[in-house]
């Protein structure tokens, strides 16, 4: 060692000297050297003091200084753990060391090492901030006292630090704190205690009681709880309301606890105010929203869950729904307690929906899958499954999902599935020729009838127009219904004799949504059987009205044979009419046109294939244009019997609408008989009180809300207002 010079002294000995004071930090606690700053002229001195530190186990890393300009340079180096000065020194003494020492490094303690030292010397520089004093010849106290000025130091610094930490707290903390003394006065508030509670600063605030804050109708309850809390119990969270100092009330929870002495008597109390308003606003809304999930999932025709992604799916949610989906009440499946969602499950299923759920939650996508559960009932329905895996908070994957009942559906597209196969069968069955053209008029597709019809093969026909395949000819025939479509958007007919046989050829348009035509249905009926009869019935209807009466019957009858599903529509039709028209004060000529255009006005759909007729499902759009095609085929046959009255327009316009959605022409307003218009309605009338293959009959509650609802739009208003008071006020009903 050197003066004003470092030195290093050597790692902790093995086996220390003994020493007589043994209340030394234990060496483990100490893996780092104790950097020491030694102000001692005296260098034998300071080896001693070394020793001594070394010796009651401390490793110590010492550095010598030996005046005052070398004490004042090592002052300037990064803070020493301990400075041990000599008392006097030549010129210099340990108080100038202690004023120095303090001004660089106020943190590290200070020790006065000397061989002489008076008390009042002593005192002196205790009170000026020296953290001990050691005789040189009592040199055996310098390691506790060194150990003592470092924890008292360590202990001071970590008190400030707390102090500092919480003020911080105490000033930024968002929630209100006040220390109130024994008598609940308050003596200190933060920052937000002013905020919350309305006042322009803690300074409003200090000198008031506690009781002033509480609603008056939870003054008592918080006064009880100040007193238990001063008993040494338990205080909060409480929940009260409070009062800003404009009178204004708010939620608050609270939690207080006594401020204890040395002895553990109470001195006073803390109490810690937070606003609840938006916690509780929440929680109202989380409410809301959980009664408002609620009934969303009890209305809902299906079972949405919740479950664990173990082998069982244990269920940890079930709505309501399951138990209408499976016949189980939620709480058999809640936490599989009667049985697991998978023992619903088909056995010829389990294994595939297994594996697509798997796979969908390896891959992170929601599945959507549908197999077969058995019910409590023993009812095999087919499900549909919506689900996703989710992770908790806590890292689980839970699945949630959705299963609700598509047998129905699954049912349907089965149908859906064996009539597309059997379509082509039901297409070459058709008695009459249905051909499918393109854009250009050319036939991309026909049934075995056209075939049948024109002697040639399919191959022959198809991208060929019609003319060439019908007619043999070389263009279009006058008056051909094609290009009259074509032109009118609409479905067009003409009646054509060709060698001797007449001819019904219809077209329907396909055009799409911008007004192009992209092609059509072609078809050809064989009709020469019934313009025979139209001829004869021409004949005999001026001959006899009897005879009128018996031809129009028979003709409705011989509808209704071959739309079995809706026997007696005609005539009740007829019925209903006739009976709106009289209750109009309509003359008796449009009355009987209405009654004898209601017994005929289906009397077109003889042309319609009865297989089409009497389908129990949606129609196809090809299958529909034929249907839509019958006003047009009862005029053609009626238009040439002269009848007294419109009928043949009153039947070809009992589609059409006010509104012009009706077909076939698209007619609108003033365009439309009036018998025709009474004709429309009681039709709709008819047509939603009586079953049909493809539904059910409807409630009269739905048949007047949609006469109602039509009434001056799609239907004329005072035939609307007759059918309504015939139903309504006089218990109209249709016979059987």
């Amino acid at each position: 060692m050197t003066a004003a010079g470092s030195s290093r002294s050597p790692r902790r000995r093995s086996e220390p000297e003994p020493l007589d004071v043994h209340d030394v930090r234990p060496s483990a606690e100490n893996p780092v050297p104790l950097r020491v700053l030694c102000l001692e002229d005296a260098p034998t001195d300071a080896e001693l003091a070394r020793r001594t530190l070394e010796g009651a186990g401390l490793e110590i890393d010492m550095t010598l200084a030996q005046d005052r300009a070398a004490f004042e340079a090592l002052l300037a180096a990064p803070a020493y753990d301990v400075i041990l000065a000599d008392f006097a020194l030549p010129g210099f003494d340990a108080h100038a060391a202690l004023a120095m020492a303090r001004a660089a490094q106020p943190e590290t303690p200070f020790v006065c090492v000397s061989g002489v030292i008076g008390e009042e010397a002593t005192v002196e520089l205790l009170k000026h901030g020296a953290d001990d004093c050691v005789l040189k010849d009592h040199l055996a106290r310098l390691p506790l006292a060194v150990q003592r000025a470092i924890d008292d130091r360590a202990r001071e610094r970590a008190l400030r630090d707390s102090e500092a930490l919480h003020r911080s707290i105490f000033v930024a903390s968002p929630d209100a704190i006040t220390v109130a003394d024994l008598e609940g006065r308050v003596l200190l508030a933060s920052p937000a205690a002013a905020g919350m509670f309305g006042y322009g600063g803690d300074a409003e605030i200090v000198g008031r009681h506690l009781s002033e804050f509480p609603a008056p109708e939870d003054e008592g309850r918080a006064l009880t709880d100040i007193a238990r809390v001063l008993r040494g119990e338990p205080w909060g969270p409480s929940e009260y309301l409070a009062l800003r100092a404009d009178g204004t009330r708010f939620p608050v929870e609270a939690n207080g606890d006594a401020i204890r002495d040395e002895k553990g008597h109470p001195t006073g109390l803390v109490v810690v105010v937070r606003d609840i308003t938006e916690r509780i606003g929440t929680a109202r809304r989380l409410q809301e929203r959980e009664r408002e999930l609620a009934a969303l999932m009890s209305g809902l025709p299906g079972m949405a869950f919740r479950c664990a992604n173990d082998n069982a799916w244990t269920m940890r949610f079930v709505s309501d729904g399951c138990k209408e989906l499976t016949g189980y009440s939620p709480e058999a499946l809640l936490h599989n307690a009667e049985l697991s969602f998978f023992d619903l499950m088909h056995p010829n299923d389990v294994a595939a929906e297994r594996s697509e759920t798997e796979s969908a939650i390896a891959r992170g996508e929601p599945w959507t899958t549908t197999y077969r559960i058995t019910t409590a009932g023993g009812a095999v329905k087919w499900v549909e499954e919506h689900g996703v895996a989710l992770t908790s908070r806590t890292g689980e994957t839970v699945l949630e999902g959705f299963v609700h009942d598509v047998t129905e559906q699954y049912e349907a597209a089965e149908r859906l599935r064996r009539a597309s196969a059997e379509w082509r069968r039901t297409f070459d069955a058709m008695g009459d020729s249905v051909s499918l053209m393109d854009g250009d008029g050319r036939i991309v597709r026909c049934n075995l009838a056209t075939t049948a019809l024109t002697g040639l093969d399919i191959d022959d026909v198809l991208g060929r127009p019609c003319y060439e395949i019908f007619h043999n000819a070389h263009d279009y025939l006058p008056g051909c219904p094609q290009r009259r479509s074509t032109a009118s958007g609409r479905v067009e007919t003409a009646m054509i004799e060709q060698d001797g046989a007449w001819l019904r050829v219809t077209f329907d348009p396909e055009i799409d949504a911008d007004g192009h035509l992209t092609g059509g249905v072609h078809v050809v009926t064989d009709v020469t059987d019934l313009k025979r009869t139209e001829e004869e019935l021409r004949a005999s209807v001026g001959k006899l009205e009897a005879i009128t009466e018996g031809v129009i019957a028979a003709l409705s009858r011989s509808v209704e044979a071959r739309d079995p599903y809706t026997g007696g529509h005609e005539r009740r039709v007829s019925a209903m009419a006739t009976a709106m028209a009289e209750r109009m004060g309509l003359d008796e000529t449009s009355t009987r046109c209405i009654r004898i255009a209601g017994m005929l006005h289906d009397i077109g759909k003889i042309v319609v294939p009865a297989e089409i007729l009497a389908k129990p499902g949606r129609l196809s759009g090809v299958e529909f244009s034929l249907i839509k095609a019958h006003p047009q085929a009862a005029f053609d046959i009626l238009e040439s019997i002269e009848f007294s009255c419109p009928v043949a327009q009153t039947v070809l316009q009992h589609h059409e609408r006010l509104d012009g959605s009706g077909y076939p022409a698209g007619l609108s307003g003033g365009e439309i008989l009036p018998e025709a218009r009474v004709l429309a309605v009681a039709d709709v009338v008819e047509a939603m009180s009586n079953h049909r293959p493809y539904r059910a009959a409807l409630p009269l509650d739905a048949t007047l809300k949609e006469l109602e609802e039509g009434a001056g739009t799609r239907y004329d208003a005072a035939a609307c207002e007759a059918a309504i008071s015939l139903l309504r006020d006089e218990g109209f009903t249709f016979d059987a």
